[in-house]
């Protein structure tokens, strides 16, 4: 690793790219804050970072090009709120985390609609030439232009955080258990890559001695959708710790399994939800929400 994160940061075009707010010429200055800590007004540099290349979800042309930056900033031990790096690329790869609960996230769907935008620029074309009015065409023309640009920056901002995975393993075994649980997060939205995913997984799991990171752990492994995790989420089903009872039922929902036992422990969770935590990471730690999503997707 580099001994500075942002080495080649100016190498980058900014200027030339955008994010929600236009030109993406300001995404240099929050990672410099991000790396130094600093922090300016009511919400993070992280947050406002996020709030320019992932706007209420949507993920900007600049995203992509940030990626290599915040994965470099994430590894390096000198840095604090690392946990808030890892939480930003989640949501550049997949955009707001809370869409896609309590069923995991596709990447199909979002390459699926890149294929049908691309498939449709004879219509488009067709569309634009029909107008007479100069404006209107214009319009017309960036309207086009900005669905397709949007359409490519999801699957790019996608691949690109998938392809850092590797590099980011080690952090589930880092000292913070907020960055530990952050990264079992992360490793949940990807299923392509869950061959590799499931044992680090597993592993952490079994170390993990703090319960909501524990709990973000089973919960990522059962976001993943793969039924090989039956077996060893269904081990926590009974366990002494109420938060691992929870993940576990949750996890077993997302994967088709809605017997009484497992309902049971949900409806225990919605009754006498395990207190809000920084450790488990889901939906900000409201445990009891989860279970409320669980439990809408049974019969």
């Amino acid at each position: 690793m580099t001994s500075d994160p942002l080495a080649g940061l100016d190498d980058v075009p900014w200027a030339q790219l955008q994010h929600s707010y236009g030109k993406a010429d300001d995404v240099p200055g929050h990672l410099r804050a991000m790396q130094a800590g600093d922090w300016e007004g009511q919400y993070p540099p992280s947050a406002q970072l996020a709030n320019h290349i992932v706007h209420q979800g949507t993920r900007s042309q600049a995203a992509v090009y940030t990626v290599p930056f915040l994965v470099r900033m994430a590894l390096d031990p000198r840095l604090v709120n690392r946990h808030r790096f890892v939480a930003l690329l989640g949501s550049i790869a997949i955009g707001l985390g809370n869409d896609h609960l309590p069923n995991g996230y596709d990447p199909r769907e979002d390459r699926d609609y890149l294929e049908s935008v691309r498939g449709e620029a004879d219509d488009w074309a067709r569309w634009i030439a029909e107008t007479t009015d100069d404006e209107q065409r214009k319009q017309r023309e960036e309207s086009c232009e900005q669905v397709l640009i949007d359409a490519e920056a999801a699957v790019s901002s996608y691949d690109a955080v998938r392809e850092a995975l590797p590099a980011l393993a080690v952090l589930l075994t880092s000292d913070s258990p907020e960055l530990r649980a952050e990264t079992a997060n992360l490793f949940a939205w990807f299923p392509e890559s869950a061959s590799t995913s499931i044992p680090l997984l597993k592993g952490f799991v079994a170390d993990e001695a703090t319960p909501g990171a524990a709990a973000t752990g089973v919960v990522a492994l059962g976001l993943l959708g793969d039924p090989v995790v039956v077996p060893f989420i269904k081990s926590y089903l009974d366990s002494p710790v109420v938060e691992l009872r929870w993940a576990s039922a949750f996890a077993l929902t997302r994967l088709g399994i809605v017997d009484p036992a497992v309902v049971d422990v949900l409806i225990q969770v919605v009754a006498r939800p395990p207190e809000k935590t920084e450790t488990m990471s889901f939906l900000s730690g409201c445990y009891g929400s989860l279970a409320e999503m669980a439990l809408a997707e049974t019969s």
